[in-house]
């Protein structure tokens, strides 16, 4: 199997006509912030073809090919920055070459497209799971044999309660101001701040082409645990004149209850009134997160079984199931128009 898979990873660069990139006339156009996987091909003197794409013989490794994205090594994707002053009007130039014959070589750029959907996931954290394993009941003893009765055998231990979900986080309170830019000509400029932070985004936009959505929504509630299970009741021992009878399986622990889910965010958009046309662009979330799920009842332990003619015990009830969480408040978002203070 070894010496297979590395025939079919094997490239003889000397056989190698031409490579490249499938792109544009040589461009290739990403929205800030997106990250794509980059597939190269060659093409041999025989005419095959090989692809980082493909599979089996037709595959081509990335250990046989060298990348730099503005003079940076890159490792099998491109990105685009974010922030416009590193994107605006500024390609990225693009090379991939032949890691033993760097004349076998790829150049392109890489440049920023602004008709582009944008996600900013401000969401708060989810809650955990309840964690400490909920302990399962020990089983009951054996009854003892002797005499003219048996002795009984012992109760199964009821199961551990299942710990209960974390709550999820509540949302962050976000602004989004929107205006036409001053620095991209034609383009609107989305600005996302957080309360209390120094930090903000800031995304260029084509007009009518683009939208914006900004997430605050609150953290889903961590689910519950289910409870633990009930211990077997013992066995009941022989007698000479009478039997025992078998020991009752002990109780399911309770299931944990659901997390509650957390409330949503703060929300608000500030339009500028030349920009107020695209205001339609922008989406404003601030949902509740949703409830934790609730945790089952651990199962009740079966009745041990009772000597001969003794009774067997009864079996042990299942644990309560635990209680849903709540779903988290929903806040009203806000939008103004009004010139930004930025």
């Amino acid at each position: 199997m070894i010496l297979i898979l590395s025939l079919l990873a094997c490239l003889n660069s000397n056989k190698v006509k031409r490579l490249n990139v499938p792109s544009e006339e040589g461009v290739i156009a990403l929205c800030p912030g997106e990250v794509l996987p980059l597939k190269v091909n060659v093409k041999m003197r025989n005419g095959k073809r090989k692809s980082t794409t493909a599979s089996g013989r037709a595959h081509l490794n990335w250990k046989h090919l060298e990348m730099r994205l503005d003079g940076q090594p890159m490792a099998g994707s491109v990105s685009m920055p974010l922030d416009p002053k590193l994107t605006w009007q500024r390609p990225l130039s693009l090379k991939v070459w032949l890691a033993d014959r760097p004349e076998v070589i790829w150049e392109g750029q890489v440049v920023a497209r602004y008709d582009c959907d944008y996600v900013v996931d401000l969401r708060g954290y989810d809650g955990a799971a309840g964690q400490s394993a909920s302990r399962d009941g020990e089983d009951g003893l054996v009854g003892e044999d002797g005499g003219d009765r048996g002795e009984p055998g012992n109760r199964g231990q009821a199961g551990g309660a299942g710990a209960h979900g974390g709550h999820g986080n509540m949302g962050p309170q976000a602004t989004v101001s929107l205006v036409k830019s001053t620095n991209a000509e034609g383009l609107l400029e989305a600005q996302v701040t957080l309360a209390n932070s120094p930090e903000r985004w800031i995304y260029l936009m084509a007009p009518g082409a683009s939208t914006l959505l900004m997430d605050v929504s609150g953290g889903n509630g961590g689910w519950g645990q289910a409870g633990g299970q009930g211990g077997d009741g013992g066995d009941g021992g022989d007698g000479l004149k009478q039997d025992g009878p078998g020991g009752d399986g002990g109780e399911g622990g309770e299931g944990g209850d659901g997390g509650d889910g957390g409330q949503g965010g703060s929300a608000e958009l500030i339009v500028d009134p030349n920009a107020e046309a695209w205001s339609s662009s922008i989406t404003l979330r601030a949902e509740g997160g949703a409830g934790g799920q609730a945790g089952k009842g651990g199962a009740g332990g079966d009745g041990g079984y009772g000597a001969p003619s003794g009774d067997d015990g009864i079996d042990g009830r299942a644990g309560r199931e635990g209680a849903q969480g709540p779903r988290g408040e929903t806040l009203p978002v806000r939008v103004t128009t009004v010139t930004p203070s930025f």
